[in-house]
């Protein structure tokens, strides 16, 4: 905003930043920010709800066993918790796919627009990707999120949240299944497998 402020005072009628490039500047840094912290923070959200049962009856956390998972003190956290999820490990790749799915057609164009109809048959799918790719680089209005499609193919757009999915079952939803046995690191390797 301030950077918007300064560029109107030096050249009120053609500022070199506007509010809009504020608002292209605000998207990327928090799609860069998710994608930073997106498995960290769920790790420490899924870590709230594990807690290990003692022979006395008492629970406390495994992350931190000075935590009592019976007092009020850790119910808020819990609560605090569920409401994360819905930031972190569902929110984050909703909002990639809210806006993947809104510029889809710009990064998957029609191959008609790369090629007509009779050389369609004539070119291979690889030409007709590497057009699709050169084309989307040309609309500016999806470059601030092309750090969320720039790694895939063009028929891929929502391969992000795929990705996001990915990186949260290696690492925050073990933490809940089959905590410390076999099974979990068996279930790790097939779902890196597949």
């Amino acid at each position: 905003t301030l950077r918007a402020r300064i560029a109107v005072r030096l050249n009120p009628h053609n500022p070199s930043y506007t509010y809009k490039h504020k608002n292209s500047d605000r998207k990327r840094l928090i799609i860069i920010v998710g994608f930073v912290f997106f498995s960290p923070a769920s790790v420490k959200i899924f870590q709230t709800f594990v807690c290990d049962e003692f022979e006395d009856g008492s629970r406390s956390l495994v992350a931190d066993s000075s935590v009592n998972c019976d007092t009020n003190e850790h119910l808020g956290y819990t609560i605090y918790a569920v409401c994360m999820l819905f930031v972190y490990p569902i929110g984050i790749p909703l909002y990639y796919f809210r806006n993947l799915y809104r510029v889809r057609r710009l990064i998957n164009p029609a191959n008609s627009a790369v090629v007509n109809a009779d050389e369609s048959v004539l070119i291979s799918d690889k030409v007709i990707r590497q057009g699709k790719m050169q084309l989307r680089e040309g609309y500016e209005n999806i470059q601030k999120i092309s750090f969320l499609y720039d790694s895939y193919i063009p028929e891929m757009w929502f391969f992000e949240v795929v990705e996001c999915f990915r990186r949260l079952f290696l690492t925050a939803v073990p933490i809940l299944f089959l905590r410390s046995s076999v099974l979990q690191i068996i279930l790790i390797l097939l779902i890196s497998l597949g």
